[in-house]
């Protein structure tokens, strides 16, 4: 069972918004969040990852904590049943809940 998926955005082969594309059109794992790690931090790469359905979009550099912040606060709402929608800056960095 997968509760969440953290991707690259950029990757060789296939990227991580063709990834977070192609898992939400597949009935079995529509329903999984993803966070996609990236580079790119212009509203127009939030938008991409909006539109290939990412959940999470976290630019690089991160802190880590602010990555584990966002993976125990999904975890979280995964054991309770709500999946609450997110904005979230930390350390100079901005975290998006894509909505």
């Amino acid at each position: 069972r997968v509760d969440l998926i953290i991707t690259d955005e950029i990757m060789s082969g296939i990227d991580g918004l063709e990834l977070c594309a192609w898992i939400k059109k597949q009935e079995t794992l529509q329903h999984i969040p993803i966070i996609i790690l990236s580079s790119r931090a212009q509203v127009n790469d939030l938008e991409q990852g909006k539109k290939a359905g990412a959940d999470f979009y976290l630019t690089k550099p991160f802190d880590v904590d602010e990555l584990l912040t966002v993976v125990n606060t999904i975890l979280h709402c995964l054991v309770v049943g709500v999946f609450m929608s997110m904005f979230w800056r930390g350390a100079g960095k901005f975290v998006y809940r894509v909505l």
